[in-house]
């Protein structure tokens, strides 16, 4: 909330950029946020556990920026824990989030004020993101193909919509907040736990549907951010059954969390629903494994109390694979 009656300025805002191993791309993230048609009053980057010079290129960038910079460094991995540790020295009413691969399009703070001061309940705002490669924009925005446009909102300024129906159920599902394209009000990011460090995927989507419960949400279509895709970006498929593990342990852990509190039989439905369709997911992995990585992922899920919706058919399923990767094998 707004202190005072005080409108939101640059000078209550923060920019946090968690660093790992992003020496070729984070001159140009931090740039992006100098050349803001309104400036934050402070840049934070947090480099973490870096191998690839990071460190020397943010160094070197301390003195030349025209923004306030300050760069923290930590050996604990993680984007959570950098995230989280770059919101500890932000003392700004407002934090604003970046990666280092990504780039802010000259505006989105702009914009991300203007709904702040239009909407004085606002906790989080956030905007569009476009794909970028080699230079270019490589595809169409992404919130035009989310769950979002599921969500009931009102017209509340100048292209900013201010979210009326239910965020936090299609959130459940999987996150399409865009970190790179967030600001959030620091001490409701508090109250919503910040990002949890027991996970390395989904956190975001712990993190947010934790915070859209606490107050007023509002959006842009417009692009605030370009997220940029190269080869570290791309989910690979050997780390898909890692990701659907995390989502699994996400809901159940919000299922946990909130249990105590009050939760409508709306949203009870929803997380069921959620965690449902994210065992699915699981399994469905897992039996693409094989018989011996199928039996590895039913041990997990019996240790986290993960029912299994289909156990025959992703048992077969399994088989089937096996059969058939050994027709493949020369």
């Amino acid at each position: 909330m707004q202190s005072k009656g005080r409108p939101y300025s640059g000078e209550d805002l923060t920019v946090v950029i968690p660093a790992h191993n992003c020496a070729e791309f984070v001159a140009e993230a931090i740039a992006s946020v100098e050349a803001q048609t309104i400036r934050p009053a402070l840049i934070i980057v947090v480099e973490n556990a870096s191998s690839d010079g990071t460190r020397a290129v943010l160094e070197s960038l301390v003195e030349r920026c025209s923004v306030d910079l300050q760069v923290l460094h930590t050996d604990y991995p993680g984007v959570s824990n950098a995230r989280n540790l770059g919101f500890s020295h932000a003392h700004t009413r407002l934090v604003a989030m970046l990666d280092a691969d990504d780039m802010y399009c000259p505006d989105f703070l702009q914009k991300g004020l203007d709904a702040f001061n239009t909407v004085t309940s606002l906790q989080l705002f956030f905007g569009n993101r476009k794909p970028y490669s080699e230079g270019q924009v490589t595809g169409p925005s992404f919130l035009e193909q989310s769950r979002l446009v599921e969500v009931g909102f009102r017209e509340a300024g100048h292209r900013i919509r201010e979210v009326t129906g239910d965020l936090f159920s299609p959130l459940l599902r999987g996150n399409f907040i865009p970190p790179s394209a967030t600001i959030v009000v620091r001490e409701a990011a508090y109250r919503a736990g910040l990002f949890p460090l027991s996970l390395d995927s989904s956190e975001d989507r712990l993190f947010y549907s934790r915070l859209v419960r606490l107050g007023t949400v509002a959006y842009s279509l417009d692009s605030a951010a370009l997220y940029r895709i190269h080869d570290l970006s791309k989910t690979r498929s050997s780390q898909l059954l890692h990701l659907r593990k995390n989502a699994v342990l996400c809901l159940k852990h919000l299922g946990l969390e909130l249990s105590g509190k009050q939760l409508s039989g709306h949203e009870q439905r929803a997380i069921r629903t959620a965690l449902r369709e994210a065992a699915e997911k699981f399994f469905y992995t897992a039996a693409e494994e094989g018989p011996i990585g199928y039996a590895h992922a039913c041990a997990w899920a019996k240790m986290v109390e993960l029912r299994n919706p289909k156990p025959l058919w992703f048992q077969l399923k399994a088989l089937r694979n096996s059969r058939r990767n050994s027709a493949n094998v020369p």
